[in-house]
C-alpha cells in the first residue's frame, strides 16, 4: 500500500469496478475528479480495482503476445519503467514519451488468414496514451483481472522512467514477435532465413548488420544452428554477386505460411519497407537521386503480384511478363506501364505527398541495371499445358513454379494417373498415334521421330539444346505442314506460325532474335528448300542466344527453350545443319499427293479433330512420360552429338514403352560433302606418301617428316586428285582446305577386317605450318608405326 500511496502523489488514480467489468471506471466524470488516496484505499478495501490515468507525455506499453513480453525485456536494457503483469510475465510498461496518439501493432484482417487464438488474436502490442482530449487509464496492481488473476509488479515511481524512441522499439518488437511465432520449428528454416535476408537486402541493410541480426534472431527463437544460418546470409550475397535473385516479401510469406499482407506489415515494422501514406499497397517516394528511387521501384516490383503470381520476371537479360499464355518482353513503355501499377508513385509538394508516375529516368535506369539489382524471379518458359520439370515433377497447377522457372498459364486441364499401368500406356500411345498414323512416313525411324517431336514440349525442361525436327518430302501436298500443325496444336493452343527461312545471315539473326525475345515456344520454317545458315546452326546447339536488339546498342541474351521445326521439298541441308536434324521423311508415292481421295483417310478433317481432342492428346502424352518418370527416368543407348541429354532420355522413354527405331535414320540420307570425299582421297594419298608407297614428283624423302602445303600441292597434281584451287594461290587454298579437317578421323576398312582411322595433324617447324597423317587401328587403340605394316599385307593403303 505504501507503493500505491507514493504513486498517488505523482499520478491520478481512479477507482474501477470489479469482476467482469473490472477494467471500467466506477464513477461517471472520473476523468475530471481528483480522488484522495483514502478514497482509493477505501475502494480497494471494498473489492474494487484501481486504475491510473496516463497523462500527456506518458505512454503505456501493453504487450499482448507472450513473444512481445519476452522480447521487450531483452531489448530494453536497464528498464526503469513502471511495470506489472500476471502469470509471472510483465505485460505493461509505463514510460515518459511524447507520443501524439495511440499506436496499435496489429496484423491486418485478411480473409483466409491463419486463425489467431487468444483474447488479443492479431494484436501484438499497443502504445496507449491520452490524445485529442480523450483520457486514457490502465488497470494497475493490486487489482484483479476480469479473468481472476491478480496483477503484480513494480509500480513504485522512480525519478525518471523514460525510454528513447519508444515507437521504434515497439515496431521492432512487434516485427520480431510475429517472425518468432511463425518461424518454423523445423524443416525449411534455411529457406525462410534466405527469404528474410532478401527482405533485409531490399531494405538497404548492409551485410554485417544482416549477419548480426541473423545470429541474434536465431538465439531469440531458439534456433541452435546459428552458424549455419549466418552462412546462409553470406551465401545470399554470393548469389547476388553471381547475378541471381533473392526472395522477397511474397516468397517469404509463403514460406512462413502467412498472408503477404502480414509479411508486408512485418517488413514495415522492421524498417525493411516504407508505409504507403495512402493506405494499402507499395509506395515509391520520388527524389532527385535516381538510384534510390530505382531501388524502391525494384522492391515494389518484387512484391507485385497478379492472381497470386509475380507480375514481372527476368527473362535472360530482359524484363518480361506473361499475358494470355505468351511471354512478352517489356519495352520502356511496357515497364513504365507495370511500374505505375505495382506501386503508388508519390512526389512531395509543399510538405505533402501527391500522386505521380514513374519517371523515364528511373525506367531507363532499371532497364540497364546489373543482374544483382534485379529483384524479380527468373522465368525460363511459359506453357499452356501441364509439363514436366527437369527433376521429373509434373507441374499441373496454374501459376509460376520458382524452382523450375516455368509459368503454367493453363488452357488445358487434364487428370494424369500418378502411376500409369502398362495397359494405360498402350492406350495412350494408340491415342497419340491415331491422328498421325495416316501420314506417309517412309521408315520406322520416321514414325518414332514424329512421336519424339510430339512428346518433346512436355519434357522440354529436361533437356539442354534440342535438334531441328525437319520433315522432308519429295513434293508439295504430301502433308508435312498439316502434320506439324496438328501435332503441335495440343501444346501450343494454336497452329504454329510458319515463316520462310531467311536467306542471309543477318536476316536469320534478326528473325531468331525477334522470336527468342518474344519467348515463342516454336520456331517453324516452312518450305525451306535450301538451308545453309551458320547462324541457325549455332542457335540449334545453344542454351543461351545472344544478339543485338534492333535500334538499341545492347546485346540481348535469352534462354533457348523453343522447339525447332521445319519442312521442305527435297531440301538441301548442309552437313553442319543435317547433324543437328531429327530427320523425318514422308513420301506419298503418287505424282500429285494433293489429289489423293480424302475418303481414304480415317480422319476426314484432321484440324477440327485435333481441336476437339486437344485434352485427350495432352493427357496421352503426359501419361506416357509419367510412366517413364515412375521408372526412375532411365536413360537409353541413343546418342546424338550436341544433343546427348535429349537422345539419352528420349531413347530411354521409348525403350520403356517398347517402341523401337529411335535414331536409326538410314545413313544414305546424309548429305554429300564433296570436299570431304576429296579429303578422304587426299588424306589416304598423304599417308601412302609417308609410307613410301606413292612417289610424288618431288623427292620422296620429303614425306618422311611433316610437309608444307606446297608439297601437298605436288602430291595432288601427281595423283590427279580433284581439288578446286579456285582463283587463289594453290598452296594457300590447300592450306585452308586442310585446316578444315584437322583432327577429324576418316575410317578405312582393310581386307583383313581391321578398321583404321587416318587423322590429319597440324604442326609448326621453323615458322611454317606442317601437315602429316596419323593412323590408328580401331579397337586396339594403338598408333601405327611408319614401317609397321608390310606392303603386301592386303591393306588397300
Amino acid at each position: 500500500m505504501d507503493e500505491l500511496k507514493r504513486l498517488a502523489e505523482l499520478h491520478r488514480l481512479i477507482p474501477l469496478q470489479s469482476g467482469a467489468k473490472g477494467k471500467q471506471p466506477r464513477d461517471k466524470g472520473y476523468s475530471s475528479r481528483d480522488y484522495t488516496f483514502d478514497e482509493i484505499a477505501e475502494a480497494i478495501a471494498t473489492g474494487n480495482n484501481v486504475g491510473m490515468m496516463i497523462g500527456k507525455g506518458e505512454v503505456d506499453v501493453d504487450l499482448d503476445w507472450p513473444e512481445a513480453q519476452m522480447l521487450w525485456s531483452r531489448l530494453v536494457k536497464e528498464d526503469t519503467s513502471l511495470q506489472w503483469g500476471r502469470h509471472g510475465r510483465v505485460t505493461h510498461h509505463v514510460y515518459r514519451s511524447d507520443l501524439e496518439k495511440p499506436v496499435n501493432f496489429e496484423l491486418p484482417n485478411v480473409v483466409g488468414a491463419p486463425e489467431m487464438k487468444g483474447a488479443h488474436g492479431r494484436m501484438i502490442l499497443q502504445l496507449r496514451t491520452s490524445s485529442n482530449g480523450e483520457p486514457y487509464h490502465v488497470m494497475i496492481p493490486p487489482s484483479v483481472h476480469p479473468d481472476g488473476d491478480k496483477l503484480e509488479g513494480t509500480i513504485t515511481p522512480v525519478d525518471e522512467f523514460a525510454v528513447d524512441q519508444v515507437v521504434t522499439i515497439a515496431s521492432h518488437v512487434a516485427g520480431l514477435s510475429a517472425l518468432a511465432r511463425f518461424y518454423p520449428s523445423q524443416g525449411n528454416r534455411d529457406d525462410v532465413m534466405l527469404g528474410l535476408v532478401g527482405c533485409m537486402v531490399r531494405g538497404g541493410w548492409e551485410q554485417g548488420r544482416i549477419e548480426s541480426f541473423t545470429a541474434q534472431f536465431c538465439r531469440l527463437v531458439g534456433d541452435d544452428e546459428v552458424e549455419m544460418r549466418v552462412k546462409k546470409a553470406q551465401q545470399a550475397f554470393k548469389r547476388l554477386d553471381a547475378g541471381k535473385t533473392l526472395r522477397g516479401i511474397p516468397a517469404t510469406a509463403k514460406l512462413l505460411g502467412i498472408p503477404v499482407e502480414w509479411m508486408t506489415e512485418i517488413a514495415i515494422w522492421m524498417g525493411w519497407k516504407q508505409r504507403n501514406p495512402e493506405g494499402k499497397g507499395a509506395a515509391v517516394f520520388l527524389s532527385a537521386v535516381v538510384k534510390d528511387v530505382a531501388k524502391q521501384a525494384w522492391d515494389a516490383l518484387a512484391e507485385y503480384e497478379i492472381d497470386g503470381d509475380p507480375a514481372v520476371y527476368a527473362f535472360g537479360e530482359a524484363l518480361s511478363r506473361v499475358d494470355d499464355g505468351r511471354l512478352q518482353m517489356l519495352s520502356p513503355d511496357g515497364l513504365k506501364h507495370e511500374l505505375n501499377r505495382c506501386a503508388a508513385w508519390l512526389a512531395e509538394d509543399n510538405g505533402k505527398w501527391k500522386r505521380s508516375s514513374a519517371p523515364a529516368a528511373v525506367v531507363s535506369d532499371m532497364l540497364t541495371a546489373r543482374r544483382r539489382d534485379v529483384t524479380v524471379p527468373i522465368l525460363r518458359r511459359v506453357s499452356i499445358v501441364p509439363t514436366f520439370t527437369k527433376d521429373g515433377r509434373l507441374l499441373s497447377e496454374a501459376g509460376f513454379d520458382e524452382a523450375s522457372g516455368i509459368f503454367l498459364d493453363l488452357k488445358v486441364d487434364v487428370d494424369v494417373p500418378k502411376r500409369p499401368t502398362g495397359q494405360q500406356v498402350r492406350a495412350a500411345l494408340r491415342q497419340l498415334w491415331f491422328p498421325i498414323s495416316q501420314f506417309p512416313f517412309v521408315e520406322k525411324s520416321d514414325k518414332v521421330h514424329a512421336l519424339a517431336m510430339i512428346l518433346e514440349p512436355y519434357m522440354r525442361d529436361m533437356f539442354g539444346p534440342t535438334p531441328f525436327h525437319f520433315i522432308n518430302k519429295p513434293e508439295a501436298g504430301t502433308g508435312a505442314s498439316l502434320f506439324i500443325e496438328t501435332a503441335l496444336y495440343p501444346t501450343l493452343g494454336h497452329y504454329p506460325e510458319a515463316q520462310t527461312a531467311p536467306k542471309s545471315g543477318d536476316e536469320m539473326k534478326k528473325t531468331l532474335t525477334a522470336c527468342l525475345a518474344e519467348g515463342v515456344r516454336c520456331i517453324y520454317f516452312d518450305n525451306a528448300n535450301v538451308l545453309n545458315s551458320a547462324e541457325l546452326a549455332s542457335a540449334l546447339t545453344a542454351e543461351t542466344y545472344a544478339a543485338r536488339i534492333l535500334g538499341v546498342s545492347k546485346m540481348l541474351r535469352v534462354p533457348v527453350q523453343v522447339q525447332w521445326v521445319g519442312s521442305g521439298n527435297n531440301t538441301e541441308l548442309t552437313t553442319e545443319l543435317y547433324r543437328r536434324v531429327n530427320d523425318i521423311r514422308m513420301d506419298a508415292q503418287v505424282e500429285r499427293p494433293e489429289d489423293r481421295n480424302i475418303g481414304q483417310f480415317r480422319i476426314k478433317d484432321l484440324k477440327e479433330w485435333t481441336v476437339e481432342h486437344q485434352a485427350q492428346q495432352v493427357q496421352a502424352a503426359l501419361t506416357i512420360i509419367q510412366y517413364w518418370v515412375n521408372l526412375g527416368m532411365p536413360k537409353g543407348q541413343g546418342s546424338k552429338a550436341s544433343y546427348e541429354a535429349w537422345a539419352a532420355k528420349l531413347s530411354g522413354l521409348f525403350d520403356a514403352i517398347n517402341v523401337r527405331g529411335f535414331l536409326t535414320t538410314p545413313k544414305d540420307r546424309r548429305p554429300e560433302d564433296p570436299d570431304a570425299e576429296t579429303m578422304r582421297e587426299l588424306i589416304l594419298a598423304m599417308f601412302n606418301a609417308q609410307r613410301g608407297k606413292i612417289q610424288p614428283s618431288n623427292s620422296p624423302d620429303v614425306w618422311k617428316k611433316p610437309v608444307q602445303a606446297k608439297d601437298v600441292v605436288d602430291l595432288i597434281r601427281a595423283q590427279n586428285i580433284a581439288v578446286d584451287f579456285g582463283f587463289k594461290e594453290e598452296a594457300r587454298a590447300v592450306s585452308k582446305l586442310l585446316g578444315r579437317y584437322v583432327g577429324r578421323p576418316f575410317s578405312f576398312n582393310a581386307e583383313t577386317g581391321r578398321v583404321f582411322n587416318l587423322t590429319l595433324e597440324k604442326s609448326y617447324y621453323q615458322s611454317t605450318t606442317r601437315w602429316s597423317v596419323k593412323a590408328e587401328v580401331i579397337g586396339e587403340k594403338r598408333e601405327i608405326g611408319r614401317d609397321e605394316l608390310p606392303h603386301d599385307d592386303g591393306v588397300p593403303f
